[in-house]
């Protein structure tokens, strides 16, 4: 098998004694036939040209024209830099967006009273708990009271800003809050009513 092949091929044996012909130096790929010897050592000799331009103006570039050197250095992503090292390789850019928040279970009580009670407070509890050293904050929100928006005394919030919402001076009717919490990396809703009923 071996006088079969031409000289820019070479027979690789198989399992059976046979052989098949590969070409020793890759295939071209504008003629698709072997490269040879003399093909590869031409085409070796133009890389090696073209490379020697390239480094000689990219030279000439930096040391005679610095300012044109940043305008074209200046329009490369910094993640497409080749570094000239084997083992460099571009990274993707590190994303300026934070990851999404994680869902946090909140619980609240809702709350019922007769007048002439017209206090109560509403808690919230999350799952998961405080961490030590990490900190939720609250925010709790009336959704709607007696009256609606027109009324103009139906109650006062206290520690809007807390685990606890302490109302009073609650006039009889229905009220609705929501509260919001927020975690270092998570977020959670959740709403609760107060029914104030009226004196018997």
């Amino acid at each position: 098998m071996e006088s079969e092949c031409l000289p820019e091929e070479e027979c690789v044996p198989n399992a059976i004694g046979d052989g098949s012909c590969i070409c020793r130096f890759g295939i071209d790929s504008e003629s698709g036939r072997c490269i040879t010897s003399r093909d590869k050592s031409e085409k070796d000799e133009e890389n090696d040209l073209f490379d020697q331009n390239v480094e000689g103006s990219m030279l000439s570039l930096v040391t005679a024209h610095p300012e044109k050197l940043a305008n074209v250095l200046k329009d490369i992503p910094a993640n497409n830099i080749d570094l000239g090292s084997d083992d460099a390789k571009s990274e993707a850019p590190i994303s300026s967006s934070s990851p999404p928040l994680k869902n946090l279970e909140v619980t609240v009580v809702s709350k019922t009273v007769r007048l002439p009670e017209n206090e109560v407070t509403l808690s919230a509890f999350t799952i998961p708990t405080e961490k030590q050293g990490e900190h939720y904050t609250y925010e709790w929100n009336l959704l709607s009271r007696p009256g609606g928006n027109e009324a103009a005394d139906t109650g006062t919030m206290q520690d809007k800003n807390g685990p606890n919402l302490q109302l009073r001076h609650l006039k009889e009717g229905f009220y609705s809050f929501q509260v919001t919490v927020t975690g270092p990396d998570s977020i959670g809703k959740q709403v609760a009513n107060v029914t104030v009923l009226p004196r018997k």
